[in-house]
């Protein structure tokens, strides 16, 4: 596939080229360049994708007013998780550090961004993801009104498997401070990065993967982002967690998001997973998920210890059903509604300390169930 590359993208890298990929990024600020601004209004999303965490509903997309381009969620939900992925970037071979950055603006303020970095090492070939940071945006103005400037890096060394020359991709998880309307949003705009852009992108991203009950079928639900060169996504089920079949597939068509329903799951549990496969063969698969197509679902939450994500396995609730995080001093750290119709639940645990918290989970109607879990 030929890759098209707008001319201030060309300034960048001859910017780059000028002061010398071999050792004088320290001429750079922190966070590096503005590498995306959104005003080639042509471009719109310009590589850059997302969604709302554990759900296929569309997280920021783009929007404009006169020349100037942004991305922006509305009817935003407190609370609730939204995704950003950026496109591939490049490191310099003298690189010591990641410098990124942002503008955050708009009527709805974001309380908390957690940073991902997603890499493929340039010797071995192997991808990696880690967790980089969490930020508290903190907005200027009165009021705490106007714009919330994020301007950071992080030491190349910090991140096992990253290397200087890698390329990478990062993801934000943004978390909304109130519930909107569709006329109060969150603005993203003017990201920043030391790196240049990949020629070449990274692998596509698995952002989330859900399994919900729907009569006697299952639906499968998966996000992606950075899809390039994607032929199709093989959907494999097992009895047992350990011997996948495929039972079907799903072509790729350079969406954020897919489904496919298994009309015929066993009588049980259900394991399934997606992979996809690109036009060069190569392939990545999802996390494995469980659904359960009896009547009782035990507690549990995987994987232990863990290191951001946690995947809780829990029954159906009512609407009011709810998940939380309590830490060993008897303190909630973290609470999430539970939706009605599924039968797991994804909870962020980056930006927690490392130690023992209890899972506390409220059907709704008035029955609860506890479970410990580890923070890596």
């Amino acid at each position: 596939m030929n890759y098209f590359y707008p001319l201030k993208r060309i300034s960048v890298f001859f910017s780059f080229v000028f002061i010398g990929f071999a050792g004088n990024l320290n001429a750079q600020s922190t966070c590096g360049p503005i590498v995306e601004d959104f005003n080639n209004l042509a471009e719109a999303e310009a590589g850059f994708s997302s969604n709302v965490q554990g759900s296929t509903d569309p997280g920021f997309v783009f929007a404009s007013s006169g020349q100037n381009g942004y991305l922006q969620r509305c009817n935003t939900t407190a609370n609730v998780i939204y995704q950003i992925h950026t496109p591939t970037y490049q490191t310099a071979v003298s690189q010591t550090s990641v410098g990124y950055g942002f503008d955050l603006a708009g009527a709805v303020q974001a309380t908390e961004v957690i940073v991902f970095l997603e890499y493929t090492n340039s010797i071995t070939g192997t991808t990696g993801t880690a967790y980089v940071n969490t930020i508290t945006p903190a907005y200027s103005g009165p009021g705490n009104s106007g714009v919330a400037t994020i301007c950071t890096s992080f030491p190349i060394s910090s991140i096992s498997g990253f290397t200087a020359g890698d390329k990478y991709r990062l993801y934000f998880l943004v978390r909304a401070g109130s519930s909107s309307n569709a006329n109060q949003c969150m603005e993203f705009d003017n990201f920043r990065t030391t790196g240049l852009e990949a020629l070449i992108p990274l692998p596509v991203h698995f952002s989330d993967f859900i399994g919900r009950k729907q009569g006697n079928s299952v639906l499968l639900v998966w996000s992606v982002a950075g899809e390039k060169d994607v032929l199709k996504y093989e959907i494999e089920r097992s009895q047992n967690g350990r011997d996948f079949v495929k039972i079907g597939e799903v072509t790729a068509e350079e969406r954020t998001s897919y489904s496919y329903t298994d009309a015929q799951p066993v009588n049980g549990v259900n394991f399934y997973r997606v992979r996809n496969v690109d036009l060069d063969g190569n392939y990545k698969y999802t996390t494995i998920i469980r659904v359960n197509m009896g009547k009782t679902i035990v507690l549990k939450a995987y994987p232990q210890p863990a290191l951001s994500d946690l995947t809780i396995e829990h029954s159906e609730v009512a609407a009011q059903g709810s998940i939380s995080i309590v830490n060993s001093n008897g303190q909630v750290v973290k609470r999430v509604a539970v939706n009605t119709d599924v039968n797991q639940t994804i909870i962020s645990l980056a930006g927690l300390n490392s130690g023992i918290y209890v899972v506390r989970f409220d059907n709704g109607k008035g029955q609860v169930e506890t479970l410990k879990v580890v923070k890596q």
